[in-house]
């Protein structure tokens, strides 16, 4: 786990771990919310790349909602603020799902997040998980989604068991979801349909927004210019969250210095 505490903060936010991404890939995303006052909490699920233990191949999402739930408990948030959730991708659903059962979450921020499971992996693998539903089974055992290999069937019955993989399920988590929800979706999305999003955001009736990125694809952190740019806006929603206005950004000589510094920190662990 990992904690990026600031002196008086506006907020806490914890980032729900996307999909083939470790702590430091989403340096950029917390060193822009720290420099604007927000404390931000980071953590790698079991199973998955990054500093805890397990195979990559055995990940579920099932498995990422207990840790989330472990890590948020184990955080020191600071208190009397409030503590928003970021999910991001496939993660999307876990921070939904969790937000909504959890009463001192206060907003809800999703990037690129995936509303329709089953859709977005047949678009990724180019596998639908129904053929993991059958007897017997053909389709391959393991699937390489975003270039990380997992147990295909084992992923799909674990989804089905969380009430993960349909869209249905990601609507039912909308309508319980009591608080303002913003949504960054990339139009040029390859694995997300951005009507499907749009469909889906119109479920939600407690506030926030959804804003439509132009020019974006699902892998943002292909472009530094992107990748900026949608942790400014996260920013910007964040700060909307607490009824602030104003997002600072970091210079580069600030960032890379505070990369380095957690680079050697994480090195330590390995």
């Amino acid at each position: 786990m990992l904690e990026n505490t600031v002196a008086e903060a506006r907020g806490n936010v914890i980032f729900v771990s996307p999909f083939g991404r470790t702590v430091h890939d989403l340096f950029l995303l917390a060193n822009f919310l720290t420099h604007n006052g927000f404390n931000v909490f980071r953590f790698d699920p079991r199973d998955h790349d990054g500093l805890s233990d397990g195979a990559m191949e055995d990940f579920t999402l099932p498995g990422l909602q207990r840790d989330t739930e472990l890590a948020a408990a184990a955080f020191q948030r600071a208190p009397g603020v409030p503590t928003l959730v970021l999910g991001m991708s496939l993660s999307f659903p876990v921070a939904l799902k969790y937000a909504a059962s959890t009463r001192d979450i206060s907003a809800v921020i999703s990037v690129v997040g995936v509303v329709d499971l089953e859709d977005t992996l047949n678009r990724v693998v180019g596998f639908h998980p129904r053929e993991y539903r059958k007897s017997p089974i053909t389709a391959p055992s393991f699937v390489e989604p975003f270039g990380c290999k997992i147990r295909a069937h084992n992923f799909v019955l674990t989804m089905d068991e969380g009430r993960y993989a349909t869209r249905a399920d990601v609507e039912r988590y909308l309508r319980e979801l009591d608080k303002p929800l913003y949504m960054l979706a990339a139009a040029d999305d390859e694995y997300v349909a951005i009507d499907m999003v749009e469909t889906a955001f119109r479920l939600h009736d407690r506030g926030g927004e959804l804003e439509r990125l132009v020019g974006v694809s699902h892998e943002i952190g292909r472009s530094i210019g992107a990748a900026k740019f949608v942790a400014g806006r996260v920013v910007e929603y964040a700060l909307r969250s607490i009824r602030e206005r104003g997002a600072g950004v970091p210079t580069l000589v600030e960032a890379i210095a505070d990369s380095q510094r957690e680079t050697e920190y994480l090195n330590t662990f390995k």
